[in-house]
């Protein structure tokens, strides 16, 4: 006698808002990582000096997610930018992305 196999059905999430929900921008975003979890802290760059070339950026929220997580947000993330540049227009860097200092590891 064999066992059929119950298919998986997706879970419905019901999102109810915390009360102290609130909302940051972020124009910079410094990442890093463990054997465990990878963290991005979120800022906002406040000033500069072009004599320095200095930017000062404050570090409003750090977000900490497991490996699985991380990766699953990546993807979509790439999925709504897609969506976004289809919908607008593809998002120019400006900039050669893989000479930025920023996308380095």
């Amino acid at each position: 006698m064999t066992k059929e196999k119950t298919p998986q059905v997706e879970p419905k999430f019901i999102y109810v808002r915390d009360p102290g929900l609130k909302t940051v921008y972020a124009n910079n975003t410094v990442f890093g990582f463990t054997a465990f979890d990878f963290s991005m802290m979120f800022g906002e760059i406040v000033s500069g000096n072009a004599e320095s070339n200095e930017l000062t950026a404050e570090q409003r929220v750090r977000v900490v997610m497991s490996p699985l997580h991380f990766k699953l947000f990546a993807l979509t993330c790439m999925k709504q930018l897609d969506n976004y540049e289809q919908r607008f227009g593809e998002v120019k860097l400006g900039i050669d992305a893989e000479e930025d200092p920023a996308t380095k590891s």
